[in-house]
């Protein structure tokens, strides 16, 4: 049996140095009961140039249907509640433009969007190759190390 030691947290580390800048620990509101933990499963940065310290981070939760949104400005979360959340079981595929062909690799990327969260390892990745100019861009792990922190004993 595993127990949950501590509460889901957003850890920010500089990478240089290795040291931690920040950790912030989801409130009892963004935690609406025991099953969100196990559904905080993606997190995606809004930073833009000349202003990090204002940046947001948007959590998804797949486990409750919502989302939690971070400020690092105001060092706050929210969480929201959508019917825009639940999820359609009968969907399993994900098509982009309807231009599909397998592109065969070990790499591992997450593609992100405020309302459709996709986790896929590119071996199994259909991408649409009609556009030469599509382009991966791997922007979350580039600018900062950020991840949801659980702690299990």
């Amino acid at each position: 049996n595993r127990k949950q030691l501590r509460k889901p947290s957003i850890v920010i580390f500089d990478l240089k140095t290795d040291k931690l800048i920040l950790r912030y620990e989801f409130n009892d509101a963004d935690l609406v009961n025991e099953r969100t933990p196990g559904g905080l499963t993606s997190i995606t940065v809004d930073v833009t140039k000349d202003r990090c310290d204002d940046a947001y981070a948007y959590i998804n939760d797949l486990a409750t249907e919502g989302m939690i949104v971070y400020s690092l400005k105001s060092n706050t979360s929210r969480r929201l509640n959508h019917p825009s959340f639940v999820h359609d079981e009968a969907a399993l595929n994900f098509t982009v433009a309807g231009c599909l062909e397998e592109i065969a690799s070990s790499d591992k990327a997450a593609f992100v969007h405020m309302y459709i969260i996709v986790f896929f390892l590119l071996t199994w990745f259909y991408i649409c190759m009609c556009n030469k100019d599509f382009f991966f861009f791997f922007f979350l792990f580039t600018i900062l190390y950020i991840k949801i922190g659980q702690t299990y004993k």
